[in-house]
């Protein structure tokens, strides 16, 4: 079974938001800030367009961090409402709560970082696509 490239976006976009809108809806039960939300909904956005109109792997790196921080925030605020605001009225609340913070280190840091590959200098490529130098 061959699956296509626009399913594969439309349907992680499509997870991505879905996340974001229900971590924003416990948003609105636990805190009044639905900042976070939003920006992770643009972001994986913004990626998918990418990916459709340019096909660029920017766009895969932006929908992967945009979907991996939703996912992130969602984890994080149903621990914070099973634990602290409402005790007791989630299921497995700590248990969520864990696998977000172990999963936090990993998200942040390559949600903004250019993991590419492990080529010493590969950040450092110029407008030409040749390699420069590491000063």
């Amino acid at each position: 079974m061959v699956v296509s490239v626009p399913v594969v976006i439309g349907t992680l976009w499509a997870v991505t938001v879905l996340a974001a809108l229900a971590a924003a809806a416990l948003t609105l039960v636990a805190a009044d800030d639905l900042a976070l939300s939003v920006s992770v909904a643009a972001y994986a956005t913004l990626g998918a367009l990418i990916v459709r109109r340019a096909g660029h792997a920017i766009g895969w790196l932006m929908l992967a961090a945009g979907a991996a921080q939703a996912f992130l925030t969602l984890a994080s605020i149903y621990a914070v409402i099973g634990v602290a605001t409402f005790p007791g009225a989630l299921p497995a609340a700590k248990q969520v709560g864990t696998l977000a913070e172990c999963s936090f280190s990993a998200v942040s840091s390559r949600s903004g970082s250019c993991s590419c590959s492990s080529r010493p200098g590969h950040c450092r490529r110029g407008a030409g696509g040749r390699w420069r130098r590491p000063a």
